[in-house]
């Protein structure tokens, strides 16, 4: 009975226990702004919390947030590491591939059945000290796929100010950034092209 007992604890152990809000939040998170590869400075991700706590219509916990973000830790599914003098979370492995069965579907732009022929168009002038959240944001818009216009500037055809307004307060980067509406721009026949729109 003993031998049995201590491999279904061993068994229990291997399953992932069931996640709260604050950490399901903070888990899919840091695994849109890249996983294993990002880093997200807490405060940030704090904002990302109170955000979704907001909308859910329950008032944010400082508490619950440390209490779900050292349960993730001790649980092995994230990181805490210092950078610049400043705390950062990141995903283990573990944490990724956990975020891979949360996220389903994956942050995207919707496609317009009919296009409104308007462009969005992002531009930013983000600080030197935060370069590391300006190459993540990059990186993201790339993936959400903007097309770049010039070194900081990448627009998209569709509707996409919720994922825009995530993203970037997602990297804490969102009064550095600017979503413009425009009905045209030099060289977007290209870009047309590649949507096929006409």
């Amino acid at each position: 009975m003993k031998t049995r007992k201590r491999s279904l604890d061993r068994r229990n152990k291997k399953m992932p226990r069931k996640l709260g809000a604050y950490a399901k939040t903070a888990l899919i998170a840091l695994g849109i702004s890249g996983g294993i590869a990002a880093v997200i400075i807490l405060p940030g991700l704090a904002l990302v919390i109170k955000e979704f706590t907001k909308h859910r219509n329950r008032p944010y916990r400082r508490k619950s947030m440390y209490y779900a973000m050292q349960r993730m830790q001790k649980t092995g599914y994230i990181r805490i590491v210092e950078r610049n003098d400043e705390l950062c979370a990141c995903l283990t492995r573990k944490g990724r591939k956990l975020f891979e069965q949360l996220q389903k579907p994956p942050l995207a732009i919707p496609k317009q059945t009919l296009w409104d022929h308007q462009w969005r168009i992002v531009a930013f002038d983000i600080p030197e000290k935060l370069g590391k959240a300006r190459s993540a944001l990059r990186q993201k818009l790339i993936e959400l796929g903007f097309h770049k216009i010039q070194k900081s500037i990448y627009a998209h055809p569709y509707p996409c100010e919720v994922e825009i307004a995530y993203v970037s307060k997602l990297f804490g980067v969102e009064p550095y950034i600017q979503l413009i509406t425009a009905t045209s721009f030099n060289g977007e026949e290209k870009i047309k092209k590649s949507f096929n729109l006409t």
